[in-house]
């Protein structure tokens, strides 16, 4: 993971982490209040509640978020420098932070967008978090879609969904929805004064769109990416088979430990399963071909008995 430092002229933001969050995982939906968040920086024009645009006309969850240039308006201020700050965060409790939350972007494409970052020093200076290589590798996912969004100047969300625009960068770039961003935080583990922020920047002219939004925001620890797996034996020696969810998709391959049974030994998806023609201790192996890690096995040894039943008369 590669961290670049990154300044906009959005001025320094200062919290000192008096109070932190220590309990994970965490989840702010931004229904109840707004988090605890704040905006800042040059033409801010961040707000919590519920949007009614024409193209961010609703919140990911319940009816609640935090949007770029007010609740109802299809536009953001000129020469906007802004950011949305998060509390503070400790992760010493955490061996493996990954994070996780919904982003909804509609801007003038190359030249407005939003981009992230942290700080591990209680706000004085902040890097950018990722960078556009990050792409859709899992365990990442939806992380920045540019290398270079032109007022921030650094990787970000940036892009439209209208078919044509007069403007410079163009249409394209857009989804029209929101979608899940995702990014591991392992370099983090251990720092007790953490803090994000989203950043967004605009120019002068151009700025006729529905802006950034952003919702469900969550803290916690890395999902399982091992090929673990738990087993149901039934009568005449079947058994089922179900493969623990990783975080990663990935193909299953299993390997029943009966050579013997033919092709029907080596099966693929996630819940198989296998009649044995016989009983006894067969290892089987679950392999998954994970993205991110490559092939990863696990085997575990599994007694298969006859279950025989006697009828008295």
């Amino acid at each position: 993971m590669t961290a670049l430092c990154f300044v906009i002229g959005i001025g320094t933001s200062f919290s000192q982490c008096s109070s932190s969050i220590t309990t994970y995982p965490y989840l702010e939906n931004f229904e109840a209040s707004d988090g605890g968040w704040f905006t800042g920086g040059i033409a801010s024009d961040w707000v919590w509640g519920q949007p009614q645009k024409k193209v961010i006309n609703k919140a990911f969850s319940g009816t609640k978020c935090w949007v770029i240039g007010g609740l109802t308006a299809s536009a953001y201020n000129n020469d906007e420098q802004s950011y949305l700050q998060s509390p503070c965060f400790d992760l010493s409790s955490l061996a493996n932070p990954y994070l996780s939350f919904k982003i909804f972007w509609e801007t003038e494409n190359k030249y407005d967008g939003a981009s992230m970052q942290y700080s591990i020093d209680s706000g004085k200076t902040f890097l950018t978090l990722g960078t556009y290589a990050d792409g859709q590798n899992c365990p990442y996912d939806n992380w920045f879609n540019t290398q270079n969004v032109n007022t921030l100047g650094s990787a970000g969300w940036t892009g439209n969904i209208q078919t044509t625009a007069a403007c410079s960068g163009g249409a394209g770039g857009g989804l029209g929805k929101w979608v899940s961003a995702k990014h591991v935080l392992n370099f983090l583990a251990g720092q007790t004064h953490v803090i994000f922020r989203f950043t967004f920047a605009a120019g002068t002219q151009c700025n006729n769109y529905d802006g950034f939004a952003i919702d469900d925001f969550s803290i916690s620890e890395q999902p399982n990416n091992n090929p673990e797996f738990t087993y149901t034996c039934s009568i005449n020696r079947y058994v089922q088979f179900n493969a623990n969810d990783v975080i990663c998709p990935s193909t299953y391959l299993w390997d029943f430990g009966e050579p013997i049974s033919g092709t029907s030994n080596v099966l693929t998806g996630q819940t198989p399963s296998h009649n044995y023609a016989a009983p006894g201790s067969y290892k089987v192996t679950l392999t998954i071909n994970n993205p991110s890690l490559g092939l990863v096995s696990s085997t575990q040894t599994v007694n298969v008995i006859d279950v025989s039943t006697t009828v008295i008369q």
